[in-house]
């Protein structure tokens, strides 16, 4: 009995820590292995050599008492003799994933550079795009979460959206610092232009990491499904989305007026697109099917996030466009050639 109450404590320990922080997980499993696995040698030695009958005590439950007692300082002088073994056994067991998280905030912002600004500048298009790249993950694995919850998944997609406004605030701070030892050289506009764009993708992360992970979870845990046709309608309008998406990394990249062009022509289709799903949606809620009145308010909701998601990276074209003439004060201007 005193055997099983020390493995068996060791076990629960493990299951109510399974998702608390990995160094509490680790001590925890310490425990298990120190504390479980002693009661197992324990009960082999009682089993082959009568330990019992060779403890101190007047009656059998001062026998027990003591050996109890027995058994906890032999766990103590084994987790001290043990403790570095155990440690490093312990770590490969639980590896940390810290290391993933640091790569994802690694930075190209070269300070030794603020005061060249084209090599400045360089850098933060370089910053950008590798935000915009994981912006991009972040969505995929957040619209699977609709099929397939994964709390592990979200809680990585959270932590990432934490990641990319930290990243997003030191971009703006380093903006801030470039400097041109030309008088006659203006950084302050391309400064500013960059900026909004930091502001806008971080914007996107966040319509994902707190709402459309959110929305996700809510419909998990409420077991509901999207009605057939519903469903199809938001893949469909994520696919638009995603695509451009990787349109405004493009831009980014290669700063062609062209395809910055279609971006933002793309940004009022997405609009208009949203306005036709939503009435469609409300169509199917006036015949009373049960699937879209259960999921009615999140398939709303997941809509227009998917629209601030595109927005954001269709604001990455206007600074291009309107450099080269090619934007007029409320829309796109018809001959971008005649402009420039």
């Amino acid at each position: 009995m005193t055997l099983g109450a020390n493995l068996g404590g060791s076990f629960i320990a493990v299951f109510l820590t399974l998702k608390s922080d990995i160094n509490i997980r680790k001590v925890v499993l310490a425990n298990l292995l120190l504390r479980g696995g002693g009661a197992l040698v324990a009960l082999g030695l009682i089993h082959e050599f009568d330990i019992i009958n060779h403890i101190f005590g007047a009656t059998s439950q001062l026998k027990v008492l003591n050996f109890h007692l027995v058994f906890n300082a032999a766990v103590l002088l084994a987790g001290i003799i043990l403790l570095t073994p155990a440690s490093g056994f312990v770590a490969i067991l639980l590896p940390e994933k810290q290391d993933t998280e640091e790569l994802s905030m690694r930075s190209v912002l070269d300070l030794s550079v603020q005061n060249e600004p084209a090599r400045a500048f360089a850098c933060v298009r370089r910053e950008l795009v590798d935000i915009g790249n994981r912006i991009e993950n972040m969505l995929r694995d957040a619209m699977d979460l609709f099929e397939n919850y994964d709390e592990n998944i979200a809680e990585r997609l959270r932590a990432e959206q934490r990641n990319i406004a930290k990243n997003a605030f030191d971009l703006r701070v380093y903006l801030s610092g470039i400097r041109s030892d030309d008088p006659n050289e203006d950084t302050s506009t391309r400064a500013f232009d960059f900026a909004g764009t930091a502001t806008n993708l971080e914007s996107g992360a966040d319509a994902i990491g707190r709402k459309i992970v959110t929305l996700a979870k809510r419909m998990h845990h409420d077991r509901t499904h999207f009605s057939e046709d519903g469903r199809h309608e938001l893949m469909d309008f994520y696919d638009k989305v995603l695509r451009n998406i990787q349109q405004g990394i493009l831009v980014l990249m290669s700063e062609d007026v062209e395809t910055a062009r279609k971006l933002v022509a793309q940004k009022e289709m997405i609009r208009e697109l949203n306005q036709k799903l939503e009435r469609k949606h409300l169509t199917r809620l006036r015949q009373g099917l049960t699937e879209t009145i259960e999921t009615s308010a999140i398939h709303i909701d997941l809509l227009r996030s998917l629209k601030v998601l595109n927005t954001g990276f269709a604001m990455i074209a206007y600074p291009l466009l309107r450099e080269h003439g090619a934007l007029l004060k409320s829309r796109l201007s018809k001959d971008p050639l005649n402009s420039m």
